[in-house]
């Protein structure tokens, strides 16, 4: 499949996608982390 993507749209298109895809990954893990923090009771005395 990836040999077929790759004549249909050449290299650049696929690099493109894989980026996009690992900046999305970073994306929701900042997002869970925040919500992690968020859920654990705070810390004031």
């Amino acid at each position: 499949m990836l040999q077929t993507l790759q004549q249909e749209f050449g290299l650049g298109a696929i690099v493109e996608v894989r980026w996009l895809h690992v900046s999305l990954q970073q994306i929701a893990l900042r997002i869970n982390e925040q919500m992690t923090l968020a859920a654990l009771p705070s810390q004031s005395s």
